[in-house]
């Protein structure tokens, strides 16, 4: 009897790219599991963002907010010893900068909030040498005792930072008059440096990843606004730890593309001069369209009266740039004719009392200030 003819072996061709596809997806998965649950990637990239300059840092906090970053600490004080000698600096209970306000305006007054950085808040003075304070005692000798001037500054806070506290402030506050004295342009959003998580800072917002990382960190073949790096980036741990090895690439100089934007800057760093956005000469201004900075006066300007203020030590023109094409007063002042400390960015207490003087004849001139009740 004739044997069966041998059954032919199964061909397995694919059987080893399946393994290897299958050990790859493994490892994929392990290494975003031990990324998860360390946090590496976060801490990681954390080492390449700018991280605040904070030599008081008992008097802030890090916030909830990403745009804000870090807040204010209700009530807390600090002694320093600067160019006026040693002052007492810090804020009240509602985290800002002089006396207690009641929160509900009392009927009749007339509330007006200051918010800006360092140059609002006063460093280097006691609270009752800061501008904002300053105004607040001008207007009074001028007839109108019922404003009360509220001190938002907040040192190193961006335009856009300035702005956001302003909305969340006039939420809760109700002002007749918000003043916003705009400064650190270019300053990108800094990490507070005790923040417990990075990831906090990095909702699913891609205007504040676009402004903490460069483009060309960004940019993947077929994608080249970002969009697919940016998707990658918010979702898997694996994504961020390739975004930090890029960027130590390029910081390195080993992938940075011809012409590409440098990447975010080292700890410490100097950040960009005030106003490095104005145009050069013979140049076009730039374009503040999609600042969100911008977008945000836009939103605040037509629920709260709303001005810009420059100080001299800020470039005037920007503020103007800022509010082109928005019902927005500005006023700049000119220290044109004064000695070079008028144009100090912390001034001294005789100079504070100047911008008050100024600012309080001006908005009393054109009627910004909203009349008495």
């Amino acid at each position: 009897m004739q044997a069966p003819p041998p059954r032919p072996r199964p061909h397995r061709p694919v059987l080893g790219p399946v393994l290897l596809a299958a050990g790859l997806i493994l490892g994929l998965l392990v290494g975003e599991g031990f990324l998860r649950i360390t946090g590496l990637d976060w801490k990681l990239l954390g080492e390449l963002l700018p991280r605040v300059e904070c030599p008081l840092c008992e008097l802030s906090q890090p916030s909830l907010d990403p745009v804000l970053a870090r807040d204010p600490v209700p009530g807390a004080r600090a002694a320093v010893t600067g160019p006026f000698g040693q002052v007492d600096i810090g804020f009240n209970g509602q985290g800002f900068r002089g006396p207690e306000y009641a929160v509900q305006k009392p009927t009749g007054a007339t509330r007006v909030m200051v918010f800006g950085a360092s140059n609002v808040f006063g460093p280097q003075v006691e609270d009752d040498d800061t501008w904002p304070a300053a105004l607040e005692r001008s207007l009074h000798a001028a007839g109108r005792s019922d404003v009360e001037v509220w001190n938002g500054g907040i040192a190193a806070y961006n335009p856009w930072q300035i702005c956001h506290r302003a909305q969340l402030s006039a939420l809760r506050y109700q002002p007749d008059l918000v003043i916003l004295a705009l400064s650190n342009f270019d300053l990108p959003r800094h990490i507070h440096p005790h923040s417990p998580s990075l990831a906090a800072y990095f909702p699913d917002d891609d205007r504040l990843w676009r402004e903490a990382f460069p483009p060309s960190a960004l940019a993947l073949p077929g994608s080249p606004a970002g969009g697919a790096a940016l998707w990658l980036s918010k979702r898997s741990a694996l994504a961020r730890l390739a975004l930090v090895a890029r960027l130590h690439g390029q910081r390195w100089g080993i992938s940075q593309p011809q012409g590409a934007a440098i990447a975010p800057p080292e700890p410490g760093d100097a950040p960009p001069p005030a106003g490095s956005a104005a145009p050069q000469a013979g140049g076009a201004p730039p374009d503040l369209a999609d600042d969100p900075a911008r977008a945000c006066i836009q939103d605040l300007a037509p629920r709260y009266r709303t001005m810009l203020f420059g100080a001299p030590a800020t470039p005037s023109m920007i503020h103007h740039l800022y509010a082109s094409g928005l019902d927005v007063p500005v006023f700049t002042l000119d220290s044109a004719g004064r000695p070079p400390e008028y144009r100090d960015l912390h001034p001294a207490p005789q100079v504070n009392a100047w911008y008050g003087q100024e600012l309080a004849a001006w908005l009393l001139a054109n009627g910004t200030l909203p009349a008495p009740r």
